[in-house]
Order: C-alpha cells, then sequence, then structure tokens
C-alpha cells in the first residue's frame, strides 16, 4: 500500500549505489522522478554514515556530495584480466581469480569492496574470499558448456542489465559467435515509450533475437507493439523480431550451437523453452544445471 520505493526506507549507516538506469515506466515516468528516487535515499543515510558510488555513472555523481555529514567513496572499474576464461582482479600487483565474470561484475566487486572496508575487512581479504563465489541464480548463469558450446541464463531485462550481459559474454568469449536472445516481458519493456532506451543494448552479438508475446500486452493492458517499432528502434542490423511463441520455440531448438554462445535474457519464461533440449548430447559434455 505504500507507493514509495522500499530503499527510502532503509536509513542505513553505510550504502552503495552501482548506477542510475531508468526502469518501471509505469510508476517513474521520466529520468528526472527516477534519479530523484536515488537522491531521496541519499537523504535518508544516517548522520556520519557513508555511501559508496560508482563514478563512471555521470547521472549518479551528480547526485552526490549534496551532504557533508556523510561520507562520499567514489569507485571505478578495477584492474583485470581475463586468462583462459578465468577473469582476475589485480590488485597491489596481485591477481585473485574469480567465478563469476564481466565488466559490470568486477564494478561490483570494486563497490563491494568499499563497503566490506567500512565493515573492517581488508580488500585482500575480501578478493580472497570472492575465489568461491558462482553468482546468483539467474545471473550469467551457465547453465551448460564444453570446448564447443556454452548457454547462458540470464535475468537481464532492463536496457542496462541487457547491454552489460552482453557485453560481458562477448568479452568472456570473444571467439565463439554469440547469439542474443532477449524477451521483453515487463511493463516496462513492453511500452512504446521506454522500449527506445534499448538501443544499442544489443549491438555486441553476432546475432540477434528479440521475443515478446502478444498475450503479454494484452494482459498487462498495454498498446500493440508492432516488431517492426522494436526492430527500429533497438538499433540492431539483422535483428530477428518474433512475437509467435511456436515460430520463437522452433527457431531456438533448430539453432545450430557448434562454436556458439547462447544467451537467453528474460525474466518470463520464454515461452517455456525446455532447456534440457538444447543441451548437446555426447562424450565430454560438462552438464552444469
Amino acid at each position: 500500500l505504500d507507493p514509495r520505493p522500499k530503499f527510502q526506507l532503509y536509513q542505513p549507516h553505510h550504502a552503495i549505489i552501482t548506477g542510475i538506469a531508468l526502469d518501471h515506466i509505469n510508476k517513474f515516468e521520466n529520468w528526472d522522478i527516477y534519479t530523484r528516487l536515488f537522491e531521496n535515499f541519499i537523504e535518508t543515510i544516517e548522520q556520519g554514515g557513508s555511501l559508496a558510488y560508482f563514478e563512471e555513472d555521470e547521472r549518479l555523481k551528480n547526485s552526490t556530495g549534496k551532504r557533508n555529514d556523510i561520507e562520499f567513496t567514489p569507485y571505478g572499474t578495477p584492474d583485470y584480466v581475463v586468462r583462459n576464461n578465468i577473469y582476475h582482479i589485480i590488485y597491489n600487483g596481485k591477481e585473485y581469480p574469480l567465478k563469476i565474470f564481466g565488466r559490470h561484475n568486477m564494478q561490483n566487486i570494486e563497490g563491494a569492496s568499499k563497503l566490506a572496508g567500512k565493515m573492517g575487512i581488508p580488500k585482500e581479504k575480501f578478493l580472497s574470499y570472492l575465489a568461491d563465489f558462482e553468482g546468483a541464480s539467474l545471473r550469467l548463469e551457465k547453465i551448460y558448456e564444453d570446448d564447443n558450446t556454452v548457454i547462458i541464463r540470464d535475468f537481464a531485462h532492463a536496457p542496462s542489465k541487457v547491454k552489460a550481459s552482453v557485453e560481458a559474454v562477448r568479452e568472456m568469449y570473444p571467439g565463439k559467435k554469440l547469439l542474443a536472445v532477449l524477451e521483453l516481458h515487463t511493463y516496462s519493456s513492453l511500452n512504446k515509450k521506454f522500449i527506445p532506451e534499448y538501443n544499442g543494448s544489443l549491438q555486441p552479438a553476432d546475432e540477434a533475437v528479440v521475443f515478446y508475446s502478444p498475450e503479454a500486452i494484452r494482459i498487462k493492458k498495454l498498446e500493440k507493439v508492432p516488431p517492426g517499432f522494436i526492430y527500429e528502434h533497438f538499433g540492431k542490423e539483422n535483428l530477428k523480431v518474433m512475437d509467435n511463441p511456436d515460430e520463437f520455440l522452433n527457431f531456438i531448438y533448430g539453432q545450430n550451437l557448434d562454436n556458439t554462445v547462447l544467451l537467453l535474457m528474460s525474466s518470463g519464461n520464454l515461452a517455456d523453452l525446455d532447456l534440457e533440449k538444447l543441451k548437446p548430447r555426447g562424450h565430454g559434455h560438462q552438464r552444469l544445471a
């Protein structure tokens, strides 16, 4: 019953904001309104507290520094290297291997280390503790991998998350074909006013597919979105746009995944896609889920 974003109720002593990316357009109509919510959150931090923030986000950066009774701690992208498909953060001349991947995750780790420092955990220990962290379910989760084929399931649905996920997979597997599949499922992603925010988000993929169900639009009582509108505003050459579930499933099941990474992004169910049908069969395959 309370319409406020719930992070305005936290009243933290120490906090972190990793970025501001427009979402939930059905509730917050534009960037100014959405940004103001984060500024309101900063006002709720207890006196003497601190805020770590990602300084490479200009909108976020411009929203900080307006209080003199808390500490503002900026952070950026840490030094890292990718070797044999393993990400290593570099700190004080030492490399710390990780099980998670992607530039965005490296940035989040850097921010989390600032917060951990406030709790008295040295950065060296913090990074060493991360060595066994496999990430959260449906967040760039590898459900199948062998030397030839990789299948990744991801919850990404907002434009900034889609962009970060596609870039992460591209960086992780530069020698493989990247087939990126996105289902538009949320109120925002199916809103014609919001769809232009996705422009360029699928650009690093070799091939890309956007699927959406007319039934989802009907249930949400939104204006119909023609496939041509999506194609125009995503700005991805040769983008495939599908609004027929059977056509979509036949397309995915019919793909040759030789030397390919299949990235499946959705907060929905991808037309009840059966992931088991996608996993190659044969000797030496590594099933991860």
